[in-house]
């Protein structure tokens, strides 16, 4: 059961590993983007195996989807920064797919490639 103080402690820990993300992973070149987004994706006790496998495969289809593929291109700059990590709790936060540009279809679906090829 998830008291305040649980709440609150597991809000830090959600917080920090979002920014360690982005402290740990500066480009030796920053390109200008639309969006820099960071899936995080929880798998703590309350995700079994078979709900993590389909949040990843969800994932996985949304990047590569048409539709926010042209979505992306459509933007300001035609491009967004997008990483993937899971987290479950102070005890695992685990970067899986690190920074990439997504520009077009190719990127999204090397992206969703590497997602998708992991353990």
């Amino acid at each position: 059961m998830l008291t305040y103080n649980n709440m609150e402690r597991l809000t830090a820990i959600c917080i920090l590993g979002w920014c360690l993300c982005f402290v740990a992973m500066v480009p030796a070149r920053a390109e200008l983007v639309d969006l820099e987004l960071v899936l995080a994706v929880d798998i703590s006790g309350s995700i079994d195996d078979e709900e993590a496998a389909l949040q990843r495969q969800g994932s996985v289809k949304a990047i590569t989807d048409p539709k926010v593929v042209r979505t992306i291109k459509a933007g300001r700059r035609g491009r967004i920064g997008l990483a993937y990590f899971e987290w479950a709790g102070d005890h695992y936060q685990r970067l899986l797919v690190d920074w990439a540009m997504i520009h077009d279809a190719a990127s999204a679906k090397r992206f969703a490639n590497e997602l998708a090829s992991l353990p």
